[in-house]
């Protein structure tokens, strides 16, 4: 009878903890429906996990200039369709495809991104 109890009590712990990663990986702020294009010049690049992001300075038609972020996934991931460290570099000007949040925030979510030489390149695997 122990040995049971001890089994369900490791399994609701382990249920516990992986439940906040669930919610952390969710996407349900960004506008899935629809993919907007955002192009500018890269101020910051964040190569690390859990995500990658990328910072750059949009003027927006007001005139008024706006920091947007760009979420990508994790290094290793983007490692394996291809992306580097290097990949994309402060001072370059891309142009980020994407879902950009539902709330308005100056935030998207990366599908693809279009580098200096024309070249595009997906987040995900073909």
């Amino acid at each position: 009878m122990k040995f049971v109890r001890n089994a369900v009590l490791a399994l609701v712990v382990a249920a516990g903890m992986a439940a906040p990663s669930f919610a952390h990986h969710s996407q349900s702020m960004f506008d899935l429906t629809t993919e907007t294009t955002i192009t500018g010049v890269i101020t910051e690049v964040d190569w690390a996990n859990p995500h990658t992001f990328y910072y750059m300075d949009v003027v927006g038609a007001d005139g008024k200039k706006v920091t947007w972020s760009f979420e990508a996934n994790a290094p290793n991931a983007l490692n394996s369709v291809g992306w580097s460290e290097d990949t994309i570099k402060e001072g370059q000007k891309v142009s980020f495809i994407g879902n950009a949040r539902k709330d308005g925030k100056p935030t998207m979510l990366v599908q693809s991104v279009k580098l200096p030489d024309g070249k595009t390149i997906s987040t995900k695997a073909r």
